[in-house]
C-alpha cells in the first residue's frame, strides 16, 4: 500500500494501518462524545440529568467487561474490531432516528459503551499479536497519538457542523464509520493471514471463577488501579462538564469554544516524546509524577478566569496527562504479554477501573456543578488525582510480579472440580 512506509519493518506497517483504523473510529467517537451531551442538555437543561444518562454507558461497560472475559476471553482483534464497527453504526443511527427519546438515549448509551469497550480489547490484542514486546511503549504511543488526534479533530468538526444542525454532525460520524470499515478490509487483506488470527479453544469460565481471577490480579496492581481511576476522572471531567463548560466559554468569547479541541491538541507531540522520557524512573513512576502535575493543573483550571489562560492550562494539562495515560497503557500491555492466555483478564481490570470512573464521574461532577459552577468540578478532580498519584508513587514496587502460581492453582482446582463432577455423574448412571 502506497501510504505505508516502505523502508519500515512489517510490524510497523501493520501498526500504522491499525492506528489509522483507531483514528477513524475515535474520530467518530469524538463527534458522538461532543454532540450527545449537547443533544441531551437541550432536552433536559440539567448537568446532573445529562451526567446520569451518560453514566449508563459506563455502568453497562462494567458488566460488559465481565461478560467479555467470561465468553470472549479467547477472541481476537478481528472479532472485536468487526463488532466495534457494527455497534458504532447502531449508536449513530439511534441518535439520528430518535434524538429526543429518553429510551433512545439509554439504548444509545449501551451500544456506545459496547463499541468503546470492543475498541480497547481490539487494541490490546493487536499489539500482543503484531508488535514485539520491546515495542509496547512505542506501539501505545502511536496508537494513543492517532486516537487523541481524532478526539481533537472530531469535536472541532462537530463544532463547525452543528451550526447546520445535529443531523449534519451525525452524518460526519457515519462517514467516519464507513472509512473505518474500508480500512479494516484493507488491513485484513495485507496482514490478516500472517497474524496467527486463531481463536483459542479455552473453556468458558464461570462468572465467579472469572471474578476470582480478576481479584487475584487486582491485588498485585491495586496502586495502578487507584491511579488509573483518578487519572480517568480527569478525562471524565473534560468529556462531561467540560463539554458544557466549553459552550459556556464560547458564549463569553468565541475562542472559548476551542476548549475541547485544545484538550486534544497536544496528542501530536505526546506520542513522539513519551517513549524517550521514562528511562530514568520507569513507566509506572514516570506516570505517577506526571499524574501529580496533571492534578495540579486541573485544580488550577478551576481557579483561573481568563479564557486564554484557561486554554493554555488545558493544553499543558492534556500533554502531561497524555504521557501518564500512554505509560499506564504500556504497563498493562506488559502485564498482558506476561500473562499469556489470561491477558484479557488484565485488560478487564483496566477497563472496569475506567468504567467506574466514567460511571460515577459524570454524576459526581454533575452534583458539584448543579448551578453551572464547573470550576468546582475541576478543583475536586485535581485534588483526587494528586492524592492518588502520591499514594501510588509511595506504595508501588519497582517490579510487580504476576501471580502465575496462584492462577495455575486456581485453574488446576477448576479442572479437578470438573473431573469430580463428571465422575459423580458417571457413578449415578
Amino acid at each position: 500500500m502506497i501510504l505505508l512506509p516502505s523502508n519500515k519493518p512489517k510490524y510497523f506497517k501493520s501498526l500504522v494501518l491499525f492506528a489509522l483504523i483507531v483514528f477513524l473510529i475515535s474520530f467518530h467517537d469524538g463527534i458522538i462524545s461532543y454532540v450527545t451531551p449537547i443533544i441531551m442538555n437541550r432536552k433536559y437543561n440539567s448537568a446532573l440529568i445529562v451526567g446520569s444518562i451518560l453514566s449508563i454507558s459506563s455502568f453497562f461497560g462494567i458488566f460488559f467487561n465481565l461478560f467479555t472475559t467470561k465468553f470472549f476471553r479467547k477472541k481476537t482483534y478481528h472479532f472485536f474490531t468487526t463488532r466495534m464497527i457494527l455497534f458504532s453504526l447502531i449508536t449513530t443511527v439511534i441518535l439520528i432516528l430518535s434524538p429526543k427519546s429518553t429510551w433512545a438515549f439509554v439504548i444509545a448509551m449501551i451500544t456506545w459503551s459496547t463499541y468503546y469497550e470492543l475498541r480497547n480489547y481490539a487494541k490490546y490484542d493487536f499489539v500482543e499479536r503484531f508488535q514485539p514486546p520491546r515495542k509496547n511503549a512505542e506501539s501505545w504511543s502511536i496508537l494513543t497519538t492517532f486516537q487523541s488526534l481524532a478526539y481533537m479533530l472530531g469535536p472541532a468538526l462537530a463544532l463547525v457542523l452543528i451550526k447546520n444542525g445535529v443531523t449534519s454532525v451525525l452524518a460526519g460520524s457515519l462517514i467516519a464509520i464507513s472509512l473505518t470499515g474500508i480500512c479494516f478490509l484493507i488491513f485484513q487483506k495485507l496482514f490478516g493471514k500472517e497474524s496467527g488470527d486463531k481463536e483459542g479453544k479455552g473453556e468458558i469460565k464461570g462468572l465467579f471463577s472469572e471474578v476470582k481471577l480478576i481479584h487475584i490480579l487486582a491485588k498485585r496492581v491495586w496502586p495502578l488501579v487507584l491511579f488509573t481511576f483518578a487519572l480517568t476522572l480527569l478525562d471524565v471531567s473534560m468529556w462531561s462538564v467540560g463539554i458544557l463548560y466549553s459552550e459556556q466559554l464560547r458564549m463569553q468569547n468565541e475562542i472559548g469554544g476551542l476548549f475541547i479541541t485544545t484538550y486534544g491538541l497536544p496528542s501530536i507531540l505526546v506520542g513522539i516524546i513519551t517513549p524517550k522520557i521514562y528511562g530514568r524512573f520507569g513507566k509506572k513512576r514516570t506516570a505517577f509524577l506526571f499524574g501529580i502535575l496533571s492534578g495540579f493543573l486541573l485544580l488550577l483550571l478551576g481557579v483561573i478566569k481568563n479564557t486564554y489562560l484557561i486554554l493554555g492550562t488545558v493544553f499543558i494539562m492534556a500533554a502531561v496527562s497524555g504521557i501518564s495515560f500512554i505509560l499506564i497503557y504500556a504497563t498493562f500491555e506488559d502485564f498482558v504479554t506476561r500473562l499469556d492466555g489470561e491477558g484479557n483478564s488484565m485488560v478487564s481490570i483496566l477497563q472496569i477501573t475506567q468504567n467506574f470512573a466514567y460511571a460515577f464521574g459524570p454524576i459526581f461532577f454533575g452534583l458539584i456543578s448543579r448551578d453551572n459552577d464547573f470550576s468546582s468540578s475541576f478543583i475536586a478532580g485535581g485534588e483526587i488525582l494528586m492524592l492518588f498519584s502520591v499514594l501510588a508513587l509511595s506504595t508501588i514496587p519497582r517490579k510487580i510480579k504476576m501471580p502465575h502460581k496462584e492462577i495455575a492453582e486456581k485453574i488446576t482446582r477448576k479442572i479437578e472440580d470438573v473431573s469430580n463432577d463428571i465422575s459423580e455423574s458417571l457413578e449415578k448412571i
